[in-house]
């Protein structure tokens, strides 16, 4: 009997390079018995590569479930007709809430968003098998960090240490592994735990992850897919541009002029040299491993291999982000106003 299987994530741990090479190899797929539905041709404003629009149309207070049914009833008729499995990806499952008032939402929209994905989705009668992929929880938080500060306009968080202690206040801290499973396990028993660091090893983070849902994908060209994480210097840099609250449409133009390597090279210039961290210390780094010790140890329950870094020691990778000087801000805000013109080329700024 075909299945629906429902890639929820998280964020962070090659879903991007995932999404690509299924999009990239949807005929090759097909052939083999997996439809990876193309979600531009039945939701205007989707990219294609994942199915994030599927999934953003039920965390509208009012959202249009009959839509989002018919939309999932389309690519079942294709998978029946081709008795093929279905595959859908989107990382934002993990985190999606019904959004009533405003962010952080709680835990009772959480628990709504969930009640309508199982909804619609049960609609397909086919058995649904959820899966998650999940990764250290010290690269996680950090990798995660870089990323919002890069995509981020508003002045939300003065440094690393205080973007965790945001997340701890909150009722749905992406950290808490555990508690994220229990509550999906409500709706979706059949879910299936998956660790960054082993899919990484072997054949690779893509074909690992395909054999280990069961689809073969031999013969089919690798992607090269890897989103960089934006340097720590350059969050740091980032954090002080977006305190300035610039209009969100030059946030990706101000990340790519920030993350150059001739940026960075002059404002190192004007800093002691790197390579930079944006841990203060080998001890903060052990302080977070023991607060999230137990979502360590439910990591390493579904690892197939013993990980080699649970037995060294919590190092730097970089000397802690130096203070940014009031030079420095004055340069910054100078070459950040010249990339808000209309027409500005990142690079001329270098």
């Amino acid at each position: 009997m075909t299945r629906l299987i429902v890639h929820a994530g998280t964020h962070k741990t090659g879903t991007t390079a995932i999404q690509t090479f299924a999009a990239r190899h949807r005929g090759g797929l097909l052939c083999r018995g997996l439809l990876y539905p193309h979600e531009e041709t039945v939701i205007d404003g989707g990219m294609g590569l994942s199915h994030h629009a599927f999934a953003d149309l039920l965390t509208h207070p009012d959202a249009d479930i009959p839509q989002a049914t018919a939309i999932l009833h389309q690519w079942v008729e294709v998978a029946h007709a081709l008795d093929a499995d279905i595959l859908l990806s989107a990382e934002s499952i993990y985190r999606h809430a019904v959004r009533r008032g405003a962010p952080p939402f709680g835990l009772a929209a959480r628990r709504e968003y969930l009640g309508r994905l199982q909804a619609v989705l049960a609609t397909a009668d086919m058995p649904i098998q959820f899966v998650l992929v999940f990764r250290d929880p010290v690269a996680f938080i950090q990798s995660l960090f870089q990323e919002m500060v890069a995509v981020e306009h508003r002045p939300r968080w003065q440094n690393f240490k205080s973007f965790r202690d945001d997340l701890d206040s909150r009722d749905l801290n992406p950290l808490h592994y555990r508690a994220h499973v229990a509550m999906m396990q409500g709706y979706f028993p059949d879910l299936h735990i998956l660790v960054y660091e082993d899919l990484r090893g072997g054949d690779g983070l893509i074909r690992n992850f395909f054999a280990r849902i069961g689809q073969d994908c031999s013969g089919l060209e690798d992607v090269d897919v890897v989103r960089q994480s934006v340097p720590p210097l350059a969050t740091q840099l980032k954090i002080f541009v977006n305190s300035c609250q610039f209009d969100p449409v030059h946030c990706q133009r101000l990340n790519t002029w920030l993350s150059s390597p001739d940026v960075l090279t002059a404002i190192e210039s004007q800093l002691d040299p790197g390579p930079f961290d944006l841990w203060d210390s080998a001890e903060e780094i052990a302080d977070f491993q023991q607060a999230h010790s137990a979502e360590i140890d439910f990591l390493a329950q579904h690892r197939l291999t013993e990980p080699a870094e649970s037995h060294a020691k919590p190092s730097l990778k970089g000397r802690p982000v130096p203070p940014i000087t009031d030079d420095l801000k004055a340069m910054l805000l100078q070459c950040a106003l010249g990339l808000a013109a209309p027409g500005a080329d990142p690079h001329s700024h270098a």
